[in-house]
């Protein structure tokens, strides 16, 4: 499957013909040299899914538009309210809070704002006001937020504790240049494999639902025209994509179960459970 990224939009198809017609049937016209991934049908999937609660209503087919052969299908279940949360889950702060965590409850696990709360909070004490809340309290409960483990925040995040004065203003006059930065950094930080060694041997820990989560993230900011969708975010999210396909070990970080796929085998570890499909 090929995948492309266009003003916050994913756009899709089999080969690139069918990914500029499905740009064209929606109205989106494709970069002249747009930033292209290829995914197997799985990594498909685990890139979809990730960071998204909300269950579809019936099975979601993926067709070849040409011939309309079923490609493959899933169906994710719903999350939104209830049960355990997993890797990169994004929502709203206040759905993310009081909820088992991959990583355990407590402060193992991180839900960071973005942009952080304190950027939002000084826009919102200047006029801006897109989650139309009538109170800072509430603004930090509507915040969009994404889960991560805590050990990721505070080492990679521009925001985490008092690193956020420096920038703070800056990103709040530029919200859009702001989100991107913040998001290239703890995706940065992931992609450099001299951030995680295991028996002696670095190695990239950037994952392809990652990336996905925060390519949701993003959708997410834009449709709260928190900030405007952007071709630098499109790129910067491209580029991660195609370097997380490349360092993929084929397991999967979201629960295959939640998605209609039955698991052959799944590995406990200390930054959470992992399943092959």
């Amino acid at each position: 499957m090929k995948l492309t990224i266009v003003e916050a939009k994913i756009i899709y198809g089999v080969d690139d013909t069918q990914l500029g017609s499905y740009a064209h049937a929606r109205g989106i016209t494709l970069p002249a040299s747009p930033i292209i991934a290829t995914l197997s049908d799985q990594q498909f999937v685990r890139f979809k899914c990730a960071g998204r609660r909300h269950g579809h209503n019936g099975v979601k087919e993926v067709r070849d538009p040409l011939t309309n052969n079923l490609l493959f299908s899933y169906q994710r279940e719903d999350r939104a309210t209830s049960g355990s949360l997993e890797k990169w889950d994004t929502g709203a702060y206040k759905t993310l809070v009081s909820r088992v965590a991959p990583w355990g409850a407590g402060g193992l696990t991180n839900r960071d704002h973005l942009l952080a709360d304190s950027i939002n909070q000084y826009m919102y004490s200047h006029g801006t006001n897109p989650y139309a809340v009538g109170s800072s309290g509430e603004l930090k409960r509507e915040g969009l937020a994404v889960t991560v483990s805590g050990h990721h925040h505070r080492k990679a995040s521009e925001t985490y504790g008092g690193r956020v004065h420096a920038i703070k203003v800056a990103h709040a006059v530029h919200p859009t240049t702001g989100s991107c930065s913040e998001m290239d950094a703890m995706l940065g930080y992931k992609e450099d494999p001299a951030n995680r060694k295991t028996y002696g041997k670095a190695h990239s820990t950037l994952r392809i639902e990652m990336v996905g989560a925060y390519c949701y993230l993003y959708k997410l900011l834009v449709e709260k025209t928190v900030i405007n969708a952007d071709s630098a975010i499109d790129n910067m999210l491209m580029n991660y994509l195609v370097s997380s396909c490349a360092s993929d070990d084929g397991w999967w970080r979201i629960n295959p179960s939640g998605v209609g796929y039955a698991s052959t085998n799944s590995q406990a570890t200390s930054s959470g459970t992992k399943w092959k499909v």
